[in-house]
């Protein structure tokens, strides 16, 4: 399964790079690939420098089919919509042929929130292995990516309904625990979870 959401990477991800050179010219590219090392390669195109001091921005997306206006998540993260509502972003820097540091550094610009059921207040073991879980009270669609710092604008919650990803074994001590990955918004006092048992 891919694992971005675990931080780490499998090989074979796309990502999205924009080169802008020295000279202004911009280069969107999405034929960038992650190897599981974390390393980038790329097939057929070459960038070359115009001399060893010129500097190039750089600043990228995962998956390469997201947008920066805006990004949305599953609404149904049971199985691979949780993957699926994956958002990273890695802000600019420039780099030169020379520069000892070229790492391109992707941050999550979506939420991650984790639910643990416990048994207690006449809740029994059963009820919870049985309950629906869903996020209530949101939306799926998140806001503008800023890659000058590889985060996402908050938006407005909405009246999306998310069913979480089932974590599994659940956490120690817990009969189940879910996980869903939200664009940044706003709850306060908004109810979020919601048990049907």
């Amino acid at each position: 399964t891919r694992a971005t959401t675990e931080n780490r990477w499998e090989g074979g991800e796309r990502v999205r790079l924009w080169i802008i050179g020295g000279d202004g010219v911009m280069n969107m590219v999405d034929n960038f690939s992650v190897k599981p090392d974390g390393k980038l390669s790329v097939s057929g195109m070459e960038y070359n420098w115009a001399n060893l001091n010129e500097e190039k921005k750089i600043y990228g997306l995962y998956p390469s089919s997201r947008n920066i206006a805006s990004f949305f998540v599953q609404a149904d993260q049971r199985d691979e919509g949780y993957q699926d509502s994956d958002c990273m972003a890695a802000p600019y820097f420039y780099i030169t042929v020379t520069s000892p540091d070229k790492t391109l550094v992707f941050r999550h610009v979506t939420a991650k929130v984790v639910v643990h059921l416990k048994v207690g207040n006449g809740v029994t073991d059963d009820e919870l292995k049985r309950a629906t879980v869903t996020f209530e009270n949101l939306t799926c669609t998140g806001g503008n990516i800023n890659l000058n710092n590889g985060t996402a604008e908050q938006v407005l919650p909405g009246i999306d309904r998310i069913t979480p990803n089932e974590v599994t074994p659940a956490a120690d001590e817990y009969v189940r625990t879910v996980r869903a990955l939200l664009p940044p918004q706003n709850m306060s006092g908004r109810k979020l979870t919601l048990i049907h048992i």
